[in-house]
């Protein structure tokens, strides 16, 4: 069973051999979606010069959850909401991320500092 949504700044940080990541993927167990690694993909190959993502992408993919229409509105709904009332302006991904963990009963893992101190997060720096 999942314990995290992995987010693609923690995909991005484990890869990059950040040691404060690696329990969270060797000792647990999480969930993603295809545009994480769409995400992750792009940060690969242009902050690290990465001419192929796949072989770094392949091990995630039995992680990878769906998702449907209903979830693209709670998302959007969701990003909304921060944005008004937190003066939050989070990605769409990021939204969709945060509510498939709150969906799938499951902490949301990110470093980025637009979650600090929000409701189910796991914050690691």
């Amino acid at each position: 069973m999942a314990s995290y949504y992995y987010d693609s700044y923690t995909i991005i940080e484990f890869l990059d051999k950040n040691q404060k990541y690696k329990e969270y993927f060797t000792e647990h167990r999480g969930i993603l979606t295809a545009l994480n690694l769409m995400e992750v993909s792009y940060s690969l190959q242009k902050h690290f010069g990465f001419r192929s993502t796949a072989e770094h992408l392949e091990p995630f993919l039995p992680y990878v959850v769906t998702f449907d229409l209903s979830d693209i509105d709670a998302a959007m709904k969701l990003r909304l909401a921060l944005e008004k009332n937190k003066k939050l302006n989070i990605s769409y991904v990021d939204a969709l991320g945060y509510h498939l963990a709150k969906k799938h009963n499951v902490l949301f893992l990110t470093g980025d500092r637009h979650f600090k101190g929000l409701d189910n997060v796991e914050f690691v720096k």
